[in-house]
């Protein structure tokens, strides 16, 4: 008998491991991105910027890929942003709203920011945006 109270423990204890290394497998597989820049261009992005001052305008924004897990998976989301822009009109100080969302299309969000560029010479804080993913934008 206590041999096969060790066995059950044993069994209980390696199902226990296997249930817990089957979540984390799939929170790692799920947050996983494979870049698709050619589908980047058939993103459709609505942008909301928001500023109580003069904003600069923006001369170059570079379209979010749409993550191919997430496409898979047929994920939708948004993502809330605010960043700054320096003198230079480059993008700093990239801030994500926390939500489900940002571990999805988050990466995506920011390697496409890294080429946004505004006009030179109108420095801004706190400039905010929805930036939405949608399926249906893409081809």
């Amino acid at each position: 008998m206590y041999i096969n109270l060790i066995s059950d423990f044993k069994r209980r204890r390696m199902k226990t491991k296997f249930i817990i290394f089957s979540l984390v497998s799939s929170i790692f597989l799920f947050a996983d991105y494979t870049i698709q820049t050619a589908q980047a261009n058939a993103l459709e992005t609505r942008l909301k910027a928001q500023s109580d001052t003069q904003k600069p305008q923006a001369l170059s924004q570079q379209l979010p890929y749409y993550p191919a897990r997430a496409k898979e998976a047929k994920i939708e989301g948004s993502l809330e942003i605010k960043f700054d822009v320096d003198e230079n009109g480059q993008v700093q100080n990239i801030r994500m709203l926390d939500s489900p969302a940002v571990d999805v299309f988050g990466l995506s969000l920011l390697q496409a920011m890294e080429h946004w560029r505004y006009e030179t010479g109108k420095p801004i804080n706190n400039l905010k945006m929805i930036i939405e993913f949608k399926l249906s934008n893409i081809n």
